[in-house]
């Protein structure tokens, strides 16, 4: 009998034994750093009522620039493409009643989708007439129990349909739901970013600027755009209306109501005025041109439809520009010498180092110039790179460039225009990187 309980003790106890208590421990671990980040995030900001806007997220404390603010695990998290039903019935109670909290009839009109198609309208109906169908075929309801859950289904998934974000992870492309993450409200002019932390359905939310008590906390709905390399913060206001109206999203941000478009200028005629003139983002059926900010110079009508015409044509050579650089392999075939041609007319055209197609032509040039392989992604979530900023990248450029582009590539090498304040925040480039 002593041999027999000697021999079980040194074989060990048994493994199914192990697996639970490792289990077990890894759980305990989780939980333990759940509860920290939370403990640390609740002294940071609070969530409050508004008149007007549903819920809003506030600073509790001064948060310095670059600080965690909250790390969150989704409460529901699909792939893109797939469809939320079969996840929303195997919800747990507390999930459920987490979602239904954030339930907004006021916010219910919009949709995250991150194209602004393929709402979960486009499944089961505008007004759930489907639904019941979909919740037996999925497999996880049974039509009597359908029937029970449809309620409740409903607002969830209404809920899912106007609060989900989307990002990249190591899984790949994710959409999520969030209890507090997902009621920041969207600013043009956002403090807080939003990184995947490596951990499936796990966003960090980071402050891109100093924030002090009492400031609401806002991050930027769309990460696409119809422009690879370029995110949806440095489109001009018309263009960020637009995509934002596919929502049914108005923005009423302090960077939306400023009457000239800080994105549209150009250079001010004036001999050795260092000033520009924007375009005016009132809203009006014929765009016009504010003062020079320098001299205060007004152009004649004829000239404002003249600088506008040459701002359109541009326009329409990018959206061919966009086409080869979806078609990108990497460094090899990447398109510099179209980049570099529009770059120049882009210049002679008027367009200030400022105005945004320039903005975007500059990160072009300097990531195509780069020795770094890359890859460019033609659509997904746009990832932040510091690369454009390297120091002389513009002026050793400027020096095999065409005499119009180089003028610009020198411009934009004595303003440090990758490199000043509040640039690298809004520097998001649809690329990744090759390790």
């Amino acid at each position: 009998m002593t041999d027999l309980l000697l021999e079980r003790l040194q074989s060990g106890p048994p493994a199914a034994y192990v697996a639970t208590f490792g289990a077990l421990f890894v759980l305990i671990l989780a939980l333990g750093r759940q509860l920290a980040l939370l403990r640390q995030a609740a002294e940071k900001f609070e969530i409050v009522g508004t008149r007007d806007r549903g819920k809003a997220v506030v600073a509790r404390t001064r948060i310095e620039k670059g600080g965690v603010v909250l790390v969150e695990r989704a409460l529901l998290s699909v792939p893109a493409g797939v469809s939320p039903i079969p996840a929303v019935g195997m919800l747990g109670r507390r999930a459920r009643s987490l979602l239904e909290s954030l339930y907004c009839p006021a916010s219910l009109s919009a949709s995250r989708s991150e194209d602004g198609s393929h709402a979960l309208s486009d499944e089961i109906g505008q007004h759930g007439e489907q639904l019941r169908q979909r919740m037996v075929e999925c497999g996880v309801w049974s039509a009597r129990k359908a029937e029970v859950d449809f309620s409740w289904a409903w607002t969830v998934l209404r809920v899912w349909d106007a609060n989900k974000l989307s990002f990249m992870s190591r899984r790949g492309h994710e959409q999520c739901i969030f209890h507090k993450i997902s009621r920041f409200n969207h600013s043009c002019e956002p403090n807080v970013r939003l990184l995947p932390t490596g951990e499936p359905g796990e966003l960090m939310a980071l402050a891109t600027v100093a924030v002090e008590p009492g400031k609401e906390l806002c991050i930027c709905y769309p990460e696409r755009n119809v422009l690879p390399m370029l995110h949806f913060l440095h489109l001009p206001t018309s263009w960020r209306r637009h995509v934002l109206q596919r929502w049914q999203f108005h923005c009423c941000c302090a960077r939306c109501k400023v009457p000239a478009d800080a994105t549209r200028c150009f250079r001010c005629p004036t001999a050795e005025c260092p000033g520009s003139l924007a375009v005016r983002a009132d809203g009006l059926e014929v765009s016009t041109l504010a003062p020079c900010g320098a001299c205060g110079l007004v152009l004649q009508e004829e000239e404002m439809r003249q600088l506008l015409a040459k701002e359109q044509a541009a326009e329409q050579e990018s959206h061919d520009l966009s086409r080869k650089l979806k078609s990108t392999k990497g460094t090899e075939d990447f398109p510099l010498e179209s980049v570099m041609e529009l770059l120049g007319k882009c210049w002679e055209a008027g367009f200030s180092v400022d105005h945004w197609m320039c903005f975007w032509l500059l990160s072009l040039a300097a990531v195509g110039s780069s020795e770094r392989p890359l890859n460019v992604a033609s659509y997904g979530v746009a990832r932040s790179t510091t690369m454009p900023a390297l120091p002389g990248t513009f002026r050793a450029l400027a020096e095999t460039a065409p005499a119009s582009a180089g003028s610009l590539l020198l411009a934009a090498d004595r303003r440090n225009l990758l490199q000043r304040p509040g640039a690298s925040t809004r520097l998001c480039l649809y690329l990744t990187f090759q390790p």
